[in-house]
């Protein structure tokens, strides 16, 4: 989608994403609190994420691309985060509020001139991109200890004293050791975590789900865009009546029906759906062939 193209649909855009830039924020605050305090960081992390996930997505579709191309780079170092390979540091979380003030930024600039092709996202990527390059380079969490290893043995032997040195080189192998360690858990986690996924889609089961939308909804075709994006996102669409063309340009009255196969109950589903403006009321049958075929 183009801005030119959806110029109608914009008004709804600038309302969703300022209510998802400021669930972000908060997000980020109590993430960047649960650090200071050495508190837990899953729940506020996953709400940033989805956050800065359909932020990007209604971007995209939008033709808004620095700012979909800011909410990647964010959702990268959030994933980073929640597969553990960067620890979360409250210059981390400063950085991500300052982007997240940016997006807010590009938001008024939409709303001024249509467009975000004017702004310079520059500063904000390279800042986003320089956490992501010291976790390509091994620099984020852990390196204090091997520079205390080095610095230790450089001590030693500037003193001469040969038996500390040797045991600062064991020390370091020891971390190394570690390391090699810490890496193969993480990999078994994600292996683990890929075969639940794959089971959750073997034993899905099919639900056929029906959206209303409310009778004065000015903005059918969003409405349908964000739902059809929600549900993606916790399961596979196996189809859509009408079509998801026909959906998205608002060729259909006020309810189209979707068919789903995911391993999350109707209670889930349902919280999914109504987190979306304007639905008035989702009914929701189980269909009596097996998720499978997901």
């Amino acid at each position: 989608m183009s801005p030119a193209g959806h110029i109608d649909y914009l008004e709804a855009f600038l309302e969703e994403t300022r209510e998802h830039i400021e669930t972000l924020t908060q997000s980020l605050l109590e993430l960047d609190n649960a650090v200071e305090r050495g508190g837990d960081i899953d729940i506020a992390l996953n709400s940033a994420f989805r956050s800065a996930h359909t932020i990007k997505g209604m971007a995209a579709s939008m033709g808004f691309h620095r700012m979909e191309r800011i909410c990647h780079a964010l959702e990268e170092i959030l994933d980073a985060v929640r597969e553990r390979e960067i620890d979360l540091t409250t210059d981390v979380t400063d950085v991500l509020l300052e982007c997240s003030s940016f997006i807010e930024t590009l938001i008024s600039e939409i709303e001024r001139d249509g467009s975000d092709e004017s702004a310079d996202i520059s500063s904000a990527l390279n800042e986003l991109n320089a956490i992501k390059e010291s976790l390509r380079k091994g620099e984020a969490g852990g390196m204090g200890e091997r520079e205390k290893v080095s610095a230790d043995a450089s001590a030693d032997a500037s003193s001469g004293a040969s038996a500390g040195a040797e045991s600062a080189v064991s020390d370091e192998e020891n971390v190394k050791d570690e390391s090699v360690r810490e890496g193969e858990k993480k990999e078994d986690k994600k292996k683990d975590e890929k075969g639940e996924e794959e089971k959750g889609e073997v034993e899905g089961k099919i639900y056929n789900i029906t959206v209303f939308l409310s009778e004065d909804c000015a903005y059918k075709g969003v409405r349908g865009y964000l739902v059809l994006k929600n549900l993606s996102e916790i399961g596979k669409i196996i189809e859509t009546k009408p079509s998801i063309d026909d959906i998205e340009n608002e060729r259909f009255d006020n309810s189209f029906t979707v068919t789903l196969s995911t391993s999350l109950g109707e209670h889930e589903i349902r919280r999914s759906v109504h987190a979306v403006s304007d639905v008035e009321d989702v009914r929701i049958n189980s269909d009596v062939r097996e998720g499978s075929e997901g």
